[in-house]
Order: structure tokens, then sequence, then C-alpha cells
């Protein structure tokens, strides 16, 4: 996460004074099926708060929820969108077809894998996010097959190797579209929020 911030700050998409390197950023790793648990004390402490998240998308396997690429994905495995959207079966094609003000509560916001501009392809996780953002550095063609190429790449993935590979030897990468569009939503100042009796 370091890496991308310097690469989003790097960039065009932020003007100078909103670089997240010149604020106070605290990044926590929850895991996916316990980032819910925040929820009531981020709102609670009216924190700018944003959590990344993968669409973890399964398919129903001889009674069983398997994961699978988001293109086969009937729902999302991932207890941290489940209850973000109160709802314990939405599917991959609700989770796509959400908007930005669905995915933002006051100081809170969700991001999690949506197509590349210009692709219809999306991702079930960070790592075939990242393949799919990139497409050319992996040898995939843009073509019908890519998103079930990326998955099949991420299957592959030593993560502690491609973390490394990322953060540190690897200069220039496009950086997923869900965690850019996170990262410029955080980067603008909090809402003001009024209580009772104050006016704007």
């Amino acid at each position: 996460m370091p890496r991308i911030i310097k690469l989003i700050d790097g960039g065009d998409l932020l003007p100078p004074e909103s670089k997240l390197g010149r604020q106070y950023v605290t990044i926590i790793e929850a895991g996916g099926a316990h980032a819910q648990v925040f929820y009531p004390l981020i709102e609670f402490l009216e924190l700018k708060t944003l959590v990344i998240a993968d669409l973890d998308a399964v398919k129903l396997v001889e009674s069983k929820w398997r994961k699978c690429p988001c293109v086969e994905g009937e729902r999302t495995s991932n207890s941290a969108l489940k209850t973000w959207f109160n709802d314990k079966e939405i599917s991959i094609e609700a989770l796509i077809a959400k908007e930005t003000a669905d995915k933002t509560k006051r100081f809170c916001r969700i991001a999690y894998q949506i197509p590349e501009e210009g692709s219809t392809h999306c991702a079930r996780s960070y790592e075939d996010a990242l393949v799919l953002a990139n497409l050319s550095d992996f040898g995939i063609p843009n073509d019908a097959d890519a998103a079930k190429r990326a998955w099949e790449v991420a299957q592959d993935f030593r993560k502690s190797e491609e973390a490394i590979k990322y953060a540190i030897r690897e200069q220039s990468w496009n950086v997923p579209k869900y965690i850019e569009e996170g990262l410029a939503w955080l980067a603008k100042p909090p809402p003001t929020i009024f209580s009772e009796g104050e006016m704007a």
C-alpha cells in the first residue's frame, strides 16, 4: 500500500495539496472476514476510513460454494461486503453495478474490484486485479478471455514474492482502478457533519 500511495501521488490524479504522502494515513490489515467488526467503531469515532475488500466471487458446485472468476460468480463470500450492503446473498452483478454513493456512508467508503477503464472484465481479488490493470506486462491479450487468464495467472502468485516485486523492484505499473478511486476519495477533505442545532 505505501508503494501504491507513492504511485498515486506521483500521477496527475490528485492536486499537490491533497497528496496522500502529505497526510497522516494509517494502514491496518483487518482481513476480509473481520473488517465489518470495525464499522461501528469507525462510525462512532467519525474517522475518515477507506475499507478495501475483495469481491471474492463464488459459485455453487455440488452444494458447496467454491471460488471462481467473477464472470462465473453468483455471489460474494466476503463478509465485509455482505455487511456493508446488508445482504447475505448479494450477487457479483449487483456489486459491480453499485455507484460511488452506494459505497459511501458519511466518513467511510468501501472499495472492491470493478472493471478497468474501457473494459468489461472484473477481477475477483487484488492479485487478478493487478494482472487486469497491467495485461501487457503479463503477456495477456485484451480479449474475451482476459479475465479468466488473469485469474489463472493470479492462482500462481506467491504473495510475498509478488508484494516485493511490485513494492520495490517494479518502478512503473498501473494501480487497479478500484484502489485508485478509493484513494482519491480518501485524499479529499472529510465531509462536514453538523450536529443538531448547528447550521452550515
